[in-house]
């Protein structure tokens, strides 16, 4: 299919393609990109380290105590129950919620880096 076009873009160099005539406006330059002012870039990362705490402790916390089990939406299934109730699972609950709690801490400690 050699003279089909391309569907995203085309050159001049492709029939059926139109050339843009030499009186055509030129177009206006554009403004330089702005930057994020650091008080932004400071609050954003405060919010996501407060947020990652908050989650984290809250997901590690939330399996060892007696909401984990003893709620009306999970007795209604006995076997979701009786898996939610097992040590493992709990643990691997847990395990992720330490794991939100390290990202906060590599944050603050560490830093984003922005190139």
């Amino acid at each position: 299919m050699a003279n089909q076009g391309n569907l995203f873009f085309s050159t001049p160099n492709e029939p059926g393609t139109a050339v843009e005539p030499e009186t055509a406006v030129e177009r206006a330059p554009q403004p330089p990109p702005r930057h994020i002012p650091r008080w932004l870039l400071v609050i954003e990362i405060a919010l996501f380290v407060i947020l990652r705490l908050y989650v984290g402790a809250l997901v590690f916390l939330l399996p060892w105590r007696s909401v984990w089990t003893t709620n009306a939406f999970i007795n209604n299934w006995p076997t979701v129950a009786n898996f939610m109730a097992q040590g493992w699972v709990r643990g691997i609950v847990s395990g992720i919620g330490l794991l939100n709690i390290w990202i906060a801490f590599s944050v603050v400690f560490r830093g984003r880096r922005r190139h």
